[in-house]
């Protein structure tokens, strides 16, 4: 376990050492971003019971706003990267994005590939109550920047407080979405319980 936990500590120190205020509030560089989604995801205990032969994960955009336009891209490419370099739990990684239209058109995407995680970038928050109604019934792990959305649901934001990158969990939601988060990330984490 204390393995795990230097580990975790170096992932996260290359993840935020490098941290440079974004445009969007609250969000993190997708680099580091991209680095935490998938150290996180290392640490939920019940992965590999919630997916199949590789780790999925959705970024869900909102169409038409530049932002969540801009936020998806350059957060995909990061992971694609971060992906090339790297496995979760010893699995392959492999990304995807889909634009938010309906809880339904989400709930297919997530039905049809037991997606591990789902992104969901601003512009799309307002809609947090419903994805997070879907990811609960698909075992799928939510990753937010908007801290809003954390505290109304969501599981994991990635957030900054002034020029402090922080990673909030909200532990009930994190459990109701399946996961089974390692206390070596809790106790490096600002926890909702």
């Amino acid at each position: 376990m204390s393995q795990r936990r230097l580990i975790l500590g170096f992932l996260l120190f290359v993840a935020l050492s490098g941290f440079v205020p974004s445009v969007e509030a609250g969000d993190l560089p997708p680099r580091n971003a991209a680095l935490l989604i998938l150290r996180a995801l290392a640490y939920d205990r019940k992965l590999k019971a919630r997916v199949g032969s590789e780790v999925r994960v959705l970024v869900v955009y909102q169409s038409g706003n530049q932002p969540s336009e801009t936020t998806k891209s350059d957060l995909v490419g990061a992971l694609q990267d971060a992906a090339r370099e790297t496995t979760v739990s010893g699995l392959p990684v492999r990304v995807a994005s889909l634009a938010y239209s309906d809880a339904g058109g989400l709930e297919a995407a997530l039905k049809s590939d037991h997606t591990a995680a789902v992104y969901v970038c601003l512009g799309v928050t307002s809609h947090a109550n419903n994805i997070a109604e879907v990811t609960r019934r698909r075992s799928a792990l939510t990753f937010t920047g908007d801290e809003e959305s954390v505290k109304s649901g969501l599981s994991v934001g990635l957030i900054t407080r002034g020029t402090k990158p922080t990673v909030l969990v909200n532990l009930p939601a994190s459990k109701a979405e399946g996961a089974d988060l390692d206390p070596a990330l809790l106790r490096v984490a600002e926890v909702i319980r």
